[in-house]
C-alpha cells in the first residue's frame, strides 16, 4: 500500500474509530435513570475492560505513528 495510502488508511480507520467513542460516550450521557440500573458491575465491567483495552492500543498506535514520521517532541 504505501505512502499516500497508508496516510489515508491512518485517517478513515482512525475517524472510525474516534466515532465509535464518541457515539458511545453520547449514548452513555444520554442514558435514563431505568436504562443507568441495567449497567451493573456484570453488564458493565466488560465493556469497561474493553474501553481500557482500545484506550491502550490507541495510544500505542499514536506513539508508533510518532516515531514513524520521526517526532521527538512532548507526547500526550
Amino acid at each position: 500500500m504505501g505512502d499516500a495510502a497508508c496516510k489515508a488508511k491512518i485517517i478513515l480507520d482512525g475517524g472510525s474509530a474516534a466515532g465509535y467513542a464518541q457515539a458511545l460516550c453520547n449514548a452513555a450521557m444520554s442514558l435514563t435513570d431505568k436504562q443507568v440500573q441495567k449497567l451493573t458491575d456484570e453488564a458493565a465491567y466488560p465493556i469497561i475492560e474493553q474501553l481500557i483495552t482500545a484506550e491502550s492500543a490507541l495510544e500505542q498506535a499514536h506513539n508508533m505513528f510518532l516515531d514513524a514520521v520521526g517526532y521527538d517532541g512532548p507526547r500526550p
